[in-house]
């Protein structure tokens, strides 16, 4: 994984690959305490579409980077990029009536996951 990442050409803001490791797993943390503050607000009982919302974007957290680093593909790992950005705006929209902290959360998330969609696209380009 690490010497695939290394050899692509990247722009220069891009984190080295031990940086991009540890990221993705605070993203993973990130999702925990989001969804402890879900569970807490009980919105499950409430609506489902946030809960299916937010679900969508727990699996694209794991899809996401398995696509990248796991698959090589990088294309499609754009793809879901966009996709991630898109589902992530709606989670959030759709959250802020009902849990605040975990809107405000996924917020943290969608900063992440806009810097992570440019790097892709940079890399996509560069290769």
């Amino acid at each position: 994984m690490i010497d695939w990442f290394e050899s692509l050409n990247k722009p220069a803001y891009t984190l080295s690959a031990g940086m991009v490791k540890m990221t993705t797993y605070l993203s993973y943390l990130v999702f925990l305490v989001a969804l402890g503050y879900l569970v807490k607000c009980e919105i499950a009982s409430k609506k489902v579409v946030p809960v299916i919302l937010f679900a969508a974007l727990f699996l694209l957290s794991f899809i996401r980077p398995f696509t990248f680093f796991g698959l090589h593909a990088l294309l499609p790992s754009l793809i879901l990029g966009y996709i991630t950005l898109i589902i992530t705006i709606a989670a959030i929209i759709s959250l802020y009536r009902y849990c605040r902290v975990t809107a405000y959360i996924l917020f943290v998330y969608l900063l992440g996951t806009i810097y992570t969609v440019i790097i892709n696209y940079k890399i996509f380009t560069m290769n």
